[in-house]
């Protein structure tokens, strides 16, 4: 006899998968948004979202924010560079844990900022290279339960554009 513990075959129920829930859902959604040009080289943009939920039979509207955020600048440094950044933010969510072995527990997702930025250089008309940043404050947040998001992230690359 083995020591070894046998499983049902589920382990994707070990609280490391996604589940669907059929509901209708009554969303009321206020939201503001601004979008100014300071000048013709730099635009800044706000926008804020207050959202309330009803459902028909399930106790939440799960893993939907009551309050979202976000703030973006683009700026034309010159003829060539170009830099930007935004900054987005999202309430706190309700989810529910589940293991095979127990009934589920309602949990609360914590709120969450993220940053991110770019920066590039026009090297000609259809050429042009950039780096990005994204989650910049290195935050250890959950976009969904069980699921964090990556670390600080840099990405850099090229583009090139063509006409058909």
């Amino acid at each position: 006899m083995s020591n070894e513990i046998t499983r049902s075959g589920d382990d994707y129920t070990y609280g490391n998968s996604f589940g669907v829930v059929y509901d209708d859902i009554n969303t009321f959604g206020v939201s503001g948004e601004i979008n100014v040009d300071i000048n013709r080289n730099f635009n800044l943009g706000l926008k804020a979202e207050y959202f309330s939920y009803s459902s028909d039979t399930e106790a939440e509207a799960w893993n939907l924010p009551d309050v979202k955020g976000s703030m973006f600048l683009d700026y034309q440094i010159n003829q060539n560079w170009f830099a930007g950044a935004n900054l987005f933010y999202t309430g706190e969510r309700k989810d529910q844990f589940f293991l095979t072995t127990s009934t589920p527990q309602t949990v609360t997702l914590d709120s969450y900022f993220d940053a991110n930025a770019h920066v590039g250089y026009h090297v000609t008309e259809q050429i042009s290279v950039f780096a990005k940043a994204n989650n910049i404050a290195n935050n250890n947040y959950e976009r969904w339960q069980n699921t964090p998001v990556q670390a600080i992230q840099f990405l850099a690359g090229a583009t090139f554009k063509f006409d058909f």
